[in-house]
């Protein structure tokens, strides 16, 4: 005897609800990713094949992508001088820019670019004295001011165990809770009691 395949109607209608929510997802990425490359390119099709965003867009996409986040993430100067360099290239990149549009006669965007430029000069301030501070504090807690006050406690600790003194060890048992408040919460204003 042959068996016959069978679903329940409620198996059905998901089915179809399913098809149709992948086919109209599908629909909208295409239209979304369509829109989204005419609108970005025409900038880029209507500068000459030589100007300096159409050689350096993939440089800048690079850089918005990564950003100093990869520094603040995985806390390695590796990535703060990547950072750098490639920023110092893409404000090269920003000169360029403004010179070609100047002498292209296009004046209403140069002001435009003018505006981003120091934009970005800005952030490269902010972002250089954020990754100063954070070499300083430390990258680790090997490094910077933070190893030099966990090499400290650890000799303190030393001290303590050869005092035997239990009212001096919860004190500093109290000091090394506050130390770890600090580190986790970077906080200079944390209260000890």
């Amino acid at each position: 005897m042959r068996e016959q395949f069978h679903l329940r109607l409620t198996h059905k209608i998901m089915a179809i609800g399913i098809v149709g929510l992948v086919g109209l997802l599908a629909s909208a990425r295409s239209t979304r990713s369509a829109v989204g490359r005419r609108m970005h390119r025409a900038p880029l099709r209507a500068m000459p094949a030589r100007s300096p965003i159409s050689a350096r867009s993939s440089r800048w996409k690079c850089w918005r992508r990564v950003g100093g986040k990869d520094f603040q993430l995985r806390r390695d100067e590796a990535y703060s001088k990547s950072h750098a360099e490639l920023s110092a290239t893409i404000d090269r990149d920003f000169q360029q820019l403004e010179t070609f549009v100047r002498s292209s006669g296009i004046n209403d965007i140069s002001e435009e670019i003018g505006v981003a430029h120091n934009g970005f000069k800005n952030y490269l301030r902010e972002f250089g004295t954020l990754a100063q501070a954070e070499i300083k504090l430390g990258l680790n807690e090997t490094l910077g001011l933070s190893g030099s006050l966990r090499t400290a406690v650890h000799d303190i600790e030393a001290k303590l165990k050869e005092s035997d003194n239990p009212r001096l060890t919860s004190w500093m048992l109290m000091m090394r809770r506050h130390e770890k408040d600090f580190m986790l919460r970077r906080d200079q204003n944390m209260s000890v009691n």
